[in-house]
């Protein structure tokens, strides 16, 4: 007799662990949740990080890592965002902090001394945080981008003749010459 497993409980009748890769799944998700909560930033000085932490954790979580790494990019880069509002003056409200002008700002101002690519990388970190907090009223979806034609094959021979002789059949020289 094969027993099988229903859905939710293992052979034992006991809780189960559900589908394959679940486990893992949602061990990574508890982790980044984790990662969220503890995150302490060695480069932010303890009266900015306590000012800007709630701000950055609840964002951060808003975008969903899917693992510990992503949570700490998103953090990190949330938290520098915000340390960066708290030192402008720039009031720490998300419907502010996250707009995009405040992001451009941030990544033009605070960001300067950074490579072009390592801006590009933050603001693409950044907009996500911002889409999650602020919804897509303020960042819609980005539309699908058109699909390129393939590169144009030059003209064959006879169509070069082709060409020449059409041009040649025109009523004026100034035509004929182009």
């Amino acid at each position: 007799v094969l027993l099988l497993p229903v859905s939710g409980h293992g052979r034992n009748g006991m809780p189960g662990r559900g589908a394959p890769g679940a486990d893992a799944q949602s061990t990574e998700a508890v982790d980044a949740r984790l990662t969220i909560a503890r995150f302490d930033p060695r480069q932010l000085p303890p009266d900015v990080w306590v000012a800007v932490a709630p701000l950055a954790r609840q964002a951060a979580a808003k975008s969903e890592p899917r693992n510990k790494r992503e949570a700490v990019e998103l953090m990190s880069r949330t938290a520098g965002l915000l340390a960066w509002c708290h030192g402008q003056g720039i009031e720490l409200d998300p419907d502010i902090a996250f707009l995009p002008d405040t992001i451009d700002r941030h990544i033009a101002r605070g960001c300067a001394d950074k490579a072009s690519g390592t801006q590009s990388n933050y603001r693409r970190i950044l907009r996500r945080v911002a889409a999650a907090v602020l919804g897509p009223d303020v960042y819609p979806p980005r539309p699908l981008p058109f699909q390129g034609s393939g590169p144009l094959a030059p003209y064959t021979r006879d169509e070069e003749a082709a060409l020449v002789g059409w041009s040649r059949g025109l009523p004026t020289e100034r035509m004929r010459d182009g």
